[in-house]
């Protein structure tokens, strides 16, 4: 139990600081304009996607195949995070992945973590754009919850799904023993 905390600590650390790096990045950018256009030239397409990514989605291999043969080997950006969605057959390149995901949720909404249960490997089914609702000793805690993200370690440790929630669940949230909730898959995105 203690691992798990210290996981989902370390995985609230890394999102956050993912997140303000984000966000100094866009700020030094230029704005889009005839005089910036110029600039910066379109990536190489070195993947393309072997079905619907959304942004944020976790890779695995079976996600995407190489268009360039000089491109690192699909194993390589397993776990990596896209930035952008992705139609089926659509390209991307490395500057398209990140190393953690930007948990962005609407007004008066917040991402909740929640530990994802190692049997049946949700972690492996869930990503970005998936709906679960999450119980809690028989009673329905959030219902239709759009998955932000799925944090996962290494293969064999437990991950973690960041879900949008209303800013109202949090009080309830903090009460009661969080180790025993039921997640029921409504959808899985893509």
């Amino acid at each position: 139990m203690k691992r798990l905390i210290a996981l989902v600590w370390l995985l609230t650390i890394a999102v956050g600081l993912s997140g303000i790096r984000h966000w100094r990045q866009k700020a030094r950018t230029k704005p889009a304009g005839p005089a910036n256009e110029a600039v910066s030239a379109p990536a190489k397409v070195e993947y393309k996607a072997t079905r619907r990514l959304a942004s944020n989605h976790r890779l695995a291999a079976a996600d995407l195949k190489r268009s360039n043969a000089r491109a690192p080997k699909e194993k390589k950006l397993t776990n990596l995070y896209l930035t952008r969605a992705v139609e089926k057959e659509g390209g991307f390149s490395r500057a398209d992945l990140r190393a953690a995901p930007v948990l962005e949720t609407a007004a008066g909404r917040v991402p909740l973590l929640l530990p994802l249960p190692a049997s049946p490997p949700l972690g492996q089914w869930l990503n970005a754009g998936s709906v679960i609702d999450v119980w809690r000793g028989g009673q329905p805690l959030l219902e239709s919850a759009r998955v932000l993200a799925v944090l996962c370690g290494t293969e064999s440790s437990a991950c973690i799904v960041a879900v949008e929630a209303p800013r109202s669940v949090m009080p309830e949230w903090g009460q009661g023993d969080n180790t025993k909730i039921q997640i029921l898959v409504r959808k899985i995105e893509p």
